[in-house]
């Protein structure tokens, strides 16, 4: 099995095997990784081999697979930390601003200078602000949920069905809002009615379900 680990960024290589004619040999599989944010395909290699696409859309061409980002398996917290304050530090989102919890405590730009130090934040936070950026994935969903957090994400709603990221499910390990309000009387729900440990619980089982090697082991199996 020869793998592309990122197909428009091996286009030289690409195209000294197509020269070489290699992509005719019989006894070799051939699998292409696409993680770009945009969701244009690279529709030359669904013929090739199987073709796996982050920013997938429903118009994508037949053929192209799901994919979504992983984390490595010593990232994911063993054990959960005490949490101490509601919302991690790092808030990129303007719509959770109208909180004034955020507004006061939390920060729009990076905080942190290390990752343990960033880590630590969320992991000592009940809940973290989320939301797409260049693609609809991105890492903070997976470091969120490996903290044992419960990621907040912004206009989730709006996430084509077949992009990544998947398996964030509003409400079971997750929360999903499109207004800073929404965002309010969901997590008072989720608090009053005892929600909160089975949503952390759950988020942190998504990020066991998507490590690096588990990923490894999809891709395998399905090329």
């Amino acid at each position: 099995l020869i793998i592309f680990g990122s197909a428009w960024r091996q286009l030289d290589v690409f195209k000294i095997f197509i020269k070489n004619k290699i992509f005719a040999k019989k006894k070799a599989r051939f699998c292409f990784l696409d993680g770009e944010d945009y969701p244009d395909t690279f529709s030359e290699c669904i013929s090739i081999g199987t073709y796996f696409k982050r920013e997938l859309e429903p118009s994508a061409p037949e053929g192209a697979l799901p994919i979504g980002f992983s984390i490595p398996s010593e990232k994911i917290r063993e054990t959960p930390l005490g949490k101490i304050k509601r919302f991690a530090l790092h808030v990129q989102c303007e719509e959770a601003y109208k909180i004034k919890e955020i507004k006061k405590h939390c920060r729009k730009h990076y905080a942190f200078k290390d990752e343990r130090h960033y880590y630590d934040d969320i992991a000592r936070s009940k809940y973290a602000i989320t939301m797409r950026k260049g693609g609809w994935e991105c890492m903070r969903h997976l470091e969120i949920a490996a903290n044992h957090t419960v990621p907040c994400f912004y206009k989730l709603s709006e996430k084509p069905e077949t992009g990544a990221p998947h398996g964030l499910t509003d409400m079971k390990n997750a929360i999903a809002f499109n207004t800073a309000d929404e965002l309010q009387k969901k997590i008072a729900h989720v608090e009053s009615a005892g929600l909160y440990g089975k949503l952390q619980n759950e988020a942190a089982a998504w990020a066991r379900q998507n490590t690096c090697e588990a990923a490894a082991a999809r891709v395998v199996e399905a090329s």
